[in-house]
């Protein structure tokens, strides 16, 4: 700037992008299904005081569809970097809002039971096979190879 000249006070237009109004747009238009979500999460960590989600990773092909899902929904002139941003925010508000409710459900259907120790013997897996007298040991030059 010159001496001359006298630095403008006059307002200039900026760009004010508020994560509000994409949220609510991501409220408004984009359905989840909590339980697909759930699926997709890789990583999740909570927070040490009370049950909600903080922290969530997804594998890099779910990232990639919802990244262009969020960006399809937002408004063009906004950064991508905003909209990446609210649309982990989004994520976490889904999640954490069924999270509680979805998430002894979802561990009871994946985790294998456990089962305790019974008195009778489990049932062979193989129906089909004859029953057969006590096997008889075999002495090991009988399992030598060649000739003897």
């Amino acid at each position: 700037m010159s001496p001359t000249q006298v630095p403008s006070t006059a307002p200039q237009a900026v760009n004010t992008y508020l994560v509000i109004d994409v949220l609510n747009i991501f409220h408004a238009h984009w359905f989840l299904n909590c339980n697909h979500l759930l699926l997709l999460i890789t990583f999740a960590q909570k927070a040490k005081a009370g049950n909600n989600v903080i922290w969530l990773e997804v594998s890099p092909q779910s990232h990639s569809h919802l990244v262009h899902q969020a960006i399809a929904l937002a408004p063009t002139s906004y950064p991508l970097a905003l909209v990446k941003w609210v649309m982990f925010v989004f994520l976490l508000e889904v999640v954490n809002n069924s999270w509680v409710s979805n998430l002894d459900k979802f561990i009871k259907t994946l985790a294998p039971q456990c089962r305790l120790p019974t008195s009778t013997p489990a049932p062979s897996l193989l129906l089909d096979t004859p029953a057969k007298g006590p096997v008889t040991p075999v002495a090991p030059s009988a399992l030598a190879v060649g000739p003897v």
